[in-house]
């Protein structure tokens, strides 16, 4: 079983500001479950808007942590919908077909790259982080 966290979380510890809008990434899970012989990490959670104005959602980064933190893959998935209103929450799901067996962890967060910035090997789905 992976364990779910939210990256943010030791950032806002530090005194570091993660949510410059209303939106919250809530109640994350991960899980593996079995497709015939496949297996396929399921990440779920919430978006959650906090704030007193509807919100933009920004795509999600998700990634499959090692033992030492390491990222072993990463993705980017959509939001689950492009508007979340004040107050409101949005359920997500991200699936990862085969996921690395070292994984220990899910790290889920908003994706900090600019819309039209090329992604890097570590964060495109087509291109798995090897470690």
């Amino acid at each position: 079983m992976l364990a779910a966290s939210l990256s943010f979380a030791t950032r806002e510890a530090s005194g570091i500001p993660v949510n410059l809008t209303g939106l919250k990434i809530d109640r994350v899970t991960a899980k593996i479950v079995a497709d015939d012989e496949r297996r396929i990490l399921v990440v779920e959670g919430d978006l959650l808007n906090n704030g007193s104005n509807d919100e933009t959602a920004k795509p999600l980064a998700v990634s499959v942590r090692g033992e030492g933190g390491e990222a072993l893959y990463a993705w980017v998935t959509r939001a689950p919908q492009q508007k979340i209103a004040a107050g409101e929450r949005a359920a997500f799901t991200a699936r990862l077909a085969s996921p690395p067996v070292k994984g220990v962890s899910v790290d889920v967060e908003f994706d900090r790259a600019p819309q039209n910035e090329t992604r890097s090997a570590a964060m495109d789905p087509r291109q798995p982080t090897q470690r």
